[in-house]
């Protein structure tokens, strides 16, 4: 008796072949360990944050606000300039990280700048906000007289660092806010983001009375401002 030859399969389509190589992907992608340097809270909401919301109604109410609710201040990464990337090195990033504001006072004294910062924009300032260091923050601005306009490559002031902490601290942001120009709170990073857009969603409600209790400050120096053009 003839036995009948095995029926061989259908080869898969260009398309079902394609599917396969995109299941396989995502399967080896979801296996990959997060960095634990990696942020997993970085802003991805679409609606808008209610602190933005509130900040933007505080700026309506002036004349001021108004024209820079109109031309929002974009992102605009300057190179680092080499002054300030000769300074940043082991010792000042030490410093910060350990706190030890006497080693930077004597280091600006002998010279240094503390404007320092990397090739990526990132500043000793940033770095001071970002680790919710009041007393670093202090110092930096109101003693050594660092700029707090820096931008890092993707466009973050030292404002949006203050908002991305663990947890709010208000007084580092009260330092910056009377250091900034009023247009820097709803300055944009490269992706749109103002300050605010990195709080946590936890944290909104706080943040938003923050602000109505710096109603009349930030109100005063949007008065106090000149917005030319």
């Amino acid at each position: 008796m003839i036995m009948p030859l095995p029926v061989a399969a259908p080869l898969p389509t260009t398309r079902e072949l394609a599917a396969r190589a995109i299941l396989s992907t995502s399967a080896l992608v979801s296996q990959v360990p997060v960095h634990p340097a990696v942020s997993v809270t970085q802003p991805q909401q679409k609606e808008e944050p209610l602190p933005v919301t509130q900040l933007k109604a505080i700026f309506a109410r002036s004349e001021t606000g108004q024209k820079i609710l109109q031309r929002p201040n974009r992102c605009m990464f300057s190179k680092p300039s080499p002054e300030a990337t000769d300074a940043y090195d082991l010792e000042v990033v030490k410093a910060i990280r350990n706190n030890e504001i006497e080693k930077l006072r004597a280091l600006q004294r002998n010279g240094k700048s503390l404007d320092a910062c990397n090739r990526f924009g990132e500043s000793l300032i940033h770095m001071a906000c970002r680790r919710s260091d009041l007393g670093m923050v202090k110092f930096l601005v109101e003693e050594a007289g660092v700029r707090v306009d820096v931008r890092d490559d993707f466009g973050r002031l030292p404002l949006h660092d203050a908002c991305w902490t663990t947890l709010p601290n208000f007084a580092v942001m009260d330092v910056l806010i009377k250091a900034s120009s009023p247009a820097l709170l709803l300055s944009e990073d490269v992706r749109g983001h103002t300050p605010y857009h990195y709080a946590r969603r936890e944290h909104w409600t706080d943040w938003v009375q923050f602000l109505n209790d710096r109603d009349q400050l930030i109100t005063q120096r949007l008065c106090a401002a000149k917005i030319l053009g």
